[in-house]
């Protein structure tokens, strides 16, 4: 892989994982306000973030080894990205 490809893979992997982390920060600091808010205790909020980690690991590995190889890297990210905008209206 030459250097122009490389450097410009790499910055679209930090632009990509650096949005998400972002978002995950952010909400970490709401944690206790959403625990009063929805009425739950400590348990649940681990039992929730545990069932988002279990969906997490399972949605990567479906997509890194079935569907990337399948349709390609370009139409997974533009349907992923479609269906993230979308549900953003929900």
């Amino acid at each position: 892989m030459d250097k122009k490809t490389f450097r410009k893979a790499t910055i679209a992997v930090v632009i990509c994982s650096s949005y998400p982390m972002l978002v995950v920060g952010c909400y970490f600091g709401l944690i206790p306000w959403n625990i009063e808010r929805l009425n739950i205790d400590e348990s649940d909020l681990g039992f929730a973030i545990l069932t988002f980690g279990i969906f997490f690991l399972i949605s990567n590995q479906i997509a890194g080894r079935i569907l990337v190889p399948k349709f390609g890297t370009k139409i997974v990210m533009t349907l992923a990205m479609t269906i993230y905008l979308f549900q953003l209206f929900y």
